[in-house]
């Protein structure tokens, strides 16, 4: 499955990628958020929801289907497991950060971005520090 790496370290990637399916798939039924003033809803309940538009329902009701697609071909130990989890994670996380983003935008001033970004650049110097050792 993924070159370079011993029997126990793919294992353990199989594994890993397994439990990011299954979370996925959990999560999707679990309490999300509060959604146009309805109480905590999961994915489930906004999916069946008439406030939701269509567009915003069928990109929902894909989420559990790449959650248990990516459980099924990393338990498969298929090849193209790295790369359905890579697209799974990818595509998971590219639209809740966007709109994340686009709410922080709304309701942030200038210093808590001068913050977020000095914030940042410290973690990321302090890594490069520590590997550099």
């Amino acid at each position: 499955m993924l070159r370079g790496m011993g029997a126990a370290g793919k294992d353990n990637v199989k594994w890993w990628m397994t439990a990011a399916g299954i979370a996925i798939v959990a999560g999707f039924f679990l309490p999300l958020l509060e959604y146009h003033g309805l109480e905590l809803v999961s994915g489930w309940d906004i999916l069946w929801s008439s406030r939701a538009e269509m567009w915003h329902r069928l990109l929902l009701a894909g989420v559990p289907i790449l959650g248990a697609g990516l459980a099924v071909t990393s338990l498969a130990g298929t090849t193209s497991a790295k790369w359905f989890s890579l697209g799974a994670g990818g595509l998971i996380i590219v639209y809740p950060t966007i709109k994340l983003v686009g709410a922080l935008v709304e309701v942030a001033g200038v210093g808590a971005f001068l913050i977020l970004g000095g914030g940042m650049t410290a973690l990321v110097c302090g890594l490069i520090a520590a590997a550099k050792k």
